[in-house]
């Protein structure tokens, strides 16, 4: 759906940029090529430390789900590095975006995706108050520490 998104807002000199691998990259790679999208890469596999850094150098990360992720790490990681994310209405996506923090669009919709995109890339002001807001809300409801202490009241009510 990315891919498709792209197409769409490619014409507006915005780059994406894939990472990861599995078992759809040469089915992705062909429908890239078949779109003769220049602006689109897929950069494959990125080591937790660069995946990081390149989330922070990110305008915007898009986590386009078709099916519910049950706790959406990208998007926290995403986050918690001061980017906003586009998500999808799936999963727990959307307990973690808010209009604050992101941009939620339907599932299996690349037109959506691409107009979340293009009203978005180029609003700095609201970048950077989406991604405050965005790093704010991680440090608030998904720290460590506090995912720890959680967990340890699940277990005190189990024993």
């Amino acid at each position: 759906d990315l891919i498709k998104a792209a197409k769409i807002y490619e014409k507006q000199d915005i780059t994406s940029l894939i990472s990861g691998k599995g078992p759809y990259q040469k089915e992705m790679e062909r429908l890239i090529k078949k779109l003769k999208l220049k602006q689109t890469k897929i950069i494959g596999w990125i080591p937790k430390k660069d995946l990081l850094n390149l989330y922070a150098s990110a305008d915007l990360v898009v986590m386009p789900s078709r099916w519910g992720e049950p706790f959406g790490l990208v998007t926290i990681e995403a986050m918690s590095s001061g980017t906003p994310v586009i998500g999808t209405r799936t999963g727990a996506t959307p307990e973690i975006i808010t209009r604050k923090t992101g941009v939620l669009v339907e599932p299996k919709n690349p037109n959506e995706i691409a107009k979340a995109v293009k009203q978005r890339i180029y609003d700095n002001n609201w970048l950077n108050k989406a991604g405050k807001e965005a790093r704010n809300l991680v440090k608030r409801k998904f720290s460590i520490e506090l995912m720890c202490k959680n967990t340890e009241k699940v277990y005190k009510k189990v024993i």
